[in-house]
């Protein structure tokens, strides 16, 4: 039976490889494609994927799984199911590009495995880059990997690749560019960064005198009750008929839930709803409190407080604030300012711990960090502080704070003024670990 299984599955990912091998396709721009990357709106952004097979032969995108997305849009991540390719000629040798809007966006790659065991993970490296308003066509960069093959069911199979290795080919991209990409402006390039990676680091004496915006959300994300109260229900069901085993193991302990259990599943959703509109109910006045605690108390302004404090440790000059300014830039470069810092939070969330009753807050900030000469942007990173234990995870372009998280308490302990206090505590400190991380990333001089 075992063997039968990996059979199909063999079989199955065959089948599924040779459809992902047709997955790069040349495509024409649309004329109201390129009226759009004309009038600004969208950009071609060209990379190329390379992979090297048993060192004879490349293999293109097809060889790689990406997964992209853009916080300025509130996109979540996405798998990249295409790419188009400036020509037949340029595909084979893995140049590819789609058309992004303005903004920053997070990309993860990783090779892609023939086999079957391997097929559907993702270990990827994750990447940043930025698409400047204005630039036509932008390279990002070279992703290559080394891959190794053995022998398959019905031909070699990849079995194995090394990690992927970035490299800059600037003036391969603009030869493709020229040739493919003549009808718009000169290629302008807009390298990848590993995640949390400034573009460039720089002393306070080249940033200062400096301008900050801040903005916060004043929403709570509170936790879905009955959902939680579903998948407890339902879990229940499944340790009944498997003895105990984690759920998604394949064992006869779920053949018997498949058997036996599913009928129970049913009724015990139908509890489980019930049983989450109760606690819903229960929980309101707690969430009503901690709303009333972000509208009255606006976090932004504890962003301010903290970047001119933090400013003052450096020996900087105290910034000056361009929140209420209709055009910051051009302010900043009336008053001289050499750069603007950024700071939001994005979002305050209270989730269910692994701990069944407890919950903590998840606070998630984004940093940027803008020239003002040049209005380039030289670092912009998605960083979240919590607890561990907190089952839901972070998105694969926010990278957790390493400091000391928040704990994850019992229902009550949220509630009343304490509770309002509490929250307060929670985002202060998730304020302070993400600037600290700021200044040891972005700035080369330390507090003395």
């Amino acid at each position: 039976m075992p063997g039968l299984r990996k059979g199909v599955f063999a079989i199955l990912a065959g089948f599924l490889i040779l459809l992902n091998g047709c997955a790069t396709v040349e495509r024409k721009s649309t004329k109201s494609g390129e009226a759009t990357i004309q009038g600004g709106g969208k950009s071609v952004v060209l990379l190329r994927l390379s992979a090297e097979i048993d060192s004879q032969r490349i293999e293109g995108s097809e060889r790689f799984k990406a997964r992209i997305a853009s916080i300025d849009t509130g996109q979540s991540p996405k798998d990249i199911s295409h790419y188009d390719s400036p020509s037949a000629e340029a595909q084979k040798d893995g140049w590819v590009y789609f058309m992004l809007e303005p903004g920053t966006y997070y990309f993860g790659v990783s090779p892609k495995l023939d086999n079957w065991k391997y097929y559907d993970t993702f270990y990827p490296n994750f990447f940043w880059f930025h698409v400047p308003q204005g630039n036509q066509v932008i390279y990002i960069g070279t992703l290559t990997t080394a891959c190794e093959t053995e022998s398959g069911f019905f031909s070699q199979q990849v079995d194995e690749c090394s990690e992927v290795r970035f490299i800059d080919q600037t003036e391969s991209a603009q030869a493709i560019a020229r040739a493919s990409f003549s009808r718009f402006a000169p290629m302008s390039s807009a390298i990848l960064k590993p995640l949390g990676t400034p573009r460039t680091i720089r002393t306070l004496d080249e940033l200062a005198p400096m301008g900050f915006m801040t903005t916060s959300t004043k929403s709570l994300i509170s936790p879905d009750c009955k959902e939680m109260a579903i998948k407890s229900a339902n879990r229940k069901v499944w340790e009944v008929f498997t003895w105990g085993d984690e759920p998604g193991r394949h064992g006869e302990g779920a053949l018997c839930y498949y058997i036996y259990g599913l009928p129970f599943v049913a009724l015990a959703s139908t509890g489980g709803a019930i049983a989450g509109e109760v606690a819903e109910h229960k929980w309101q006045p707690t969430i009503q409190g901690l709303q009333q605690e972000l509208q009255e108390n606006d976090p932004a302004t504890l962003l301010g407080s903290a970047f001119e404090t933090m400013l003052s440790r450096y020996g900087a000059s105290r910034p000056i604030n361009l929140n209420q300014v209709d055009d910051p830039f051009a302010r900043a470069k009336q008053q001289g300012l050499k750069s603007i810092f950024q700071m939001e939070i994005v979002k305050i969330e209270l989730s269910e711990c692994g701990l069944i009753g407890t919950f903590g807050v998840a606070v998630t900030i984004r940093t940027r960090l803008w020239e003002t000469a040049s209005n380039n942007l030289l670092h912009d990173s998605v960083s979240r502080y919590s607890n561990a234990a907190i089952n839901k995870k972070p998105l694969f372009y926010e990278t957790e704070l390493g400091v000391e998280c928040p704990e994850c308490r019992k229902r009550e302990d949220y509630g009343g003024a304490e509770g309002g206090k509490l929250l307060n505590e929670v985002i202060s400190k998730a304020i302070q670990a993400s600037m600290q991380r700021f200044f040891d990333d972005v700035v080369k001089e330390k507090s003395q």
